[in-house]
């Protein structure tokens, strides 16, 4: 098993198409819509924390990096930031604590960049 951090822009073709199908398996959205999603929302720097076994990418994680706006006082400042944007494992794997190396990569990225971080439950 192997843990790989890719930016975007150094994504093979063939990385982002198992990205996507991985992403299919679990949303409702399919294929077509993930690809389409991903080319219109994930900026060249992003990271993509990529768990693969035997060539099969089985767990997934993207931090994107992003800009806040703070206001104080009438006073506008950006803020690099960091979502923390989709986790997933194949459902083959799940429950077999696959997701924790995924997490800790993540948390050292994180830390590396020092940016401010968050995510979003639904």
């Amino acid at each position: 098993m192997q843990i790989l951090s890719i930016q975007t822009k150094k994504l093979s073709p063939e990385k982002i198409n198992k990205i996507v199908n991985l992403k299919a398996t679990h949303y409702k959205f399919k294929k077509k819509l993930q690809l389409s999603w991903f080319n219109n929302n994930i900026k060249k720097t992003d990271i993509h924390n990529i768990l693969i076994n035997n060539k099969e990418i089985i767990g997934y994680n993207c931090l994107r990096k992003i800009k806040l706006l703070k206001v104080v006082s009438k006073k506008k400042k950006t803020i690099n930031s960091i979502l923390f944007d989709t986790l997933i494992i194949n459902e083959k794997y799940r429950k077999k604590n696959l997701s924790k190396f995924i997490m800790e990569r993540s948390n050292l990225i994180i830390k590396k960049k020092k940016h401010f971080f968050f995510f979003i439950l639904l």
